[in-house]
């Protein structure tokens, strides 16, 4: 019966316990936090709000059988033991807190020791006086701590050297990518690492200094003699010739390898003739940056008025709009604009070539036809795109619109070069003859009153 009884008072003094150690370690959770808490977020995140006590682990031991303590495991027994003790919490002190900013984390006190396989108490006393044998001495005080500047001497952060120019640039290269990859979506794996096509930087470089040249050299060349460059004129038109050769049969034998449909044509089917037609438009692409020398001839000639506004349009925004159609939709229903661009370029730089030559000027009487010619080539292009609007396919269609406002642009600049150029020359020109002075076309000198004059010379004697 007396053993019945002790058994029962066990069971009800264990169960009557564990609410007492849950709430005590709940409270001690909370006050930690409070006392610890940091004026810095990332610092709190550093430190454990919630620092397990020993004391807590002897009332579980206590209270809970089956609990086992990390330092010393299967120590406790089923027998229940007294509560010991609890030992005095060290409180810290102003000086231990001074030093807590977020270069330098907090440490925690040492904790008192404290074994579960010691006895607490005496045999029956279970006092204080008796338990002291048995425990290990109280915290003493904490040791002072050093004065915050000498401590911030030997921590402070040392000077990060300056970054070299290569990895500025490969930074800015990654971040401008970085946007255009989230803007235009992935670029076409068939150019990954091509010659400038890798990064936009050099591209825009590129164009910077064309617009810096065209901006200072006219006035660097004011007060300069023209320089004639006719040997180097004939070389590099025939150069341009003979690639805007190349390309216009590269790109029309490929199209018709490929298969590819005048309305609609995508980047993934034309098989083999696909990688033909990338290798020939970065060429076209590359041709772009080659033709800035026409800017830079016509400004060390100081032929300043060929430098028109549609002359910097035409040739900044080339270099520029093929260098994402290279890396977005390198073949496909980019043909077209290219094919017809090539031929007209066989044909201008021919004539500009040979317009070098002085003996073959009076024979260059076709320069208005090549621009008649551009204009052309502007609409159809503008009709082919269009037909991959209306009968769409697998090619992006946001390629498609901006071509199509593209050449419009170009139009509407290309018809005011014409006017301009062609229509009120001629009309200048009918009025010098009207007036009997003289004109000059393509080389030829003309002398309306040449014979009157020489008849009123003749019945003068």
């Amino acid at each position: 019966m007396v053993t019945s009884l002790l058994l029962l008072a066990t069971v009800l003094l264990t169960q009557a316990t564990m609410p007492f150690a849950f709430l005590a370690t709940w409270a001690h959770c909370w006050l930690t936090f409070i006392r610890l808490f940091p004026k810095s977020f990332a610092s709190a995140a550093r430190q454990p709000l919630c620092p397990k006590p020993v004391w807590i682990h002897g009332v579980l031991a206590i209270t809970n059988p089956l609990h086992t303590h990390e330092a010393n495991p299967g120590t406790h027994k089923m027998a229940a033991r007294p509560l010991p003790k609890l030992p005095p919490q060290p409180r810290l002190s102003p000086a231990m807190t001074s030093y807590r900013t977020p270069s330098h984390p907090p440490t925690s006190p040492p904790a008192p020791s404290f074994r579960h396989d010691q006895p607490m108490g005496g045999g029956t006393g279970g006092g204080r006086g008796a338990a002291e044998p048995h425990r290990s001495a109280p915290a003493s005080a904490p040791a002072p701590v050093a004065p915050q500047r000498a401590r911030a001497g030997r921590c402070r952060r040392r000077p990060q050297p300056a970054a070299p120019p290569d990895c500025r640039m490969e930074r800015l290269d990654k971040t401008i990518n970085s946007y255009l990859d989230i803007w235009l979506g992935p670029r076409d794996p068939r150019v990954k690492g091509w010659l400038l096509l890798e990064n936009y930087t050099p591209t825009f470089i590129f164009s910077v200094l064309y617009l810096v040249i065209v901006w200072l050299g006219p006035k660097y060349m004011r007060n300069k003699q023209p320089f004639s460059c006719r040997g180097i004129l004939v070389v590099y038109n025939l150069g341009l010739t003979l690639l805007s050769l190349y390309m216009f049969y590269e790109l029309v034998t490929g199209v018709w390898e490929g298969g590819y449909n005048f309305y609609c044509q995508d980047t993934r089917s034309g098989g083999e003739a696909d990688m033909k037609i990338i290798h020939v438009l970065w060429w076209y692409y590359f041709s772009k940056l080659i033709e800035f020398m026409d800017t830079f001839f016509f400004i060390l000639r100081k032929n300043n008025h060929q430098i028109t506004v549609l002359h910097v349009y035409h040739h900044a925004t080339m270099l520029n709009i093929w260098w994402f159609v290279m890396n977005w939709v390198p073949c496909g229903h980019s043909y077209f604009g290219a094919t017809l661009n090539s031929f007209i370029h066989v044909l201008m730089y021919s004539y500009y070539g040979l317009s070098a030559v002085p003996a073959m000027r009076p024979y260059l009487w076709w320069k208005k036809y090549i621009t008649q010619g551009q204009l052309i080539q502007f609409v159809l292009t503008i009709f082919q795109t269009s037909c991959g609007v209306v009968w769409p396919c697998a090619f992006p269609q946001g390629w498609l619109y901006f071509q199509i406002f593209y050449m419009i642009s170009l139009i509407i600049l290309f018809t005011n070069f014409y006017i301009q150029t062609y229509n009120k020359k001629a009309s200048s020109r009918r009025k010098e003859y009207q007036n009997g002075s003289t004109a000059t076309v393509n080389g030829y000198w003309f002398a309306e009153s040449l014979h009157s004059s020489v008849q009123q010379l003749y019945c003068s004697k």
